[in-house]
């Protein structure tokens, strides 16, 4: 139960934050970086790292590999990507 709990977290302080507009929705920012999202999403997080908020997504690419990409929230750059 204690992911659950993190994941309710999460979905809760990204709802504030685009309500205060401090961030763009989700669907918006995945409109935006799919394109350039090779593979499968699997997971979602949000997060914030030194005052910047951040949507983490994992992907599964096409050969299989588990990636993990960091996207600003605000303005969709993908900040890194790393296997995972």
């Amino acid at each position: 139960m204690q992911m659950a709990k993190a994941d309710d977290d999460d979905h809760e302080r990204a709802r504030r934050a685009v309500e205060t507009e401090q961030v763009r929705p989700l669907a918006e920012i995945l409109a935006k970086v799919r394109p350039s999202l090779p593979g499968r999403i699997i997971g979602t997080e949000f997060e914030e790292d030194d005052g910047r908020y951040i949507y983490e997504f994992k992907v599964i690419s096409p050969n299989g590999r588990l990636r993990e990409l960091h996207v600003d929230a605000t303005s969709g750059e993908i900040l890194s990507e790393e296997d995972d």
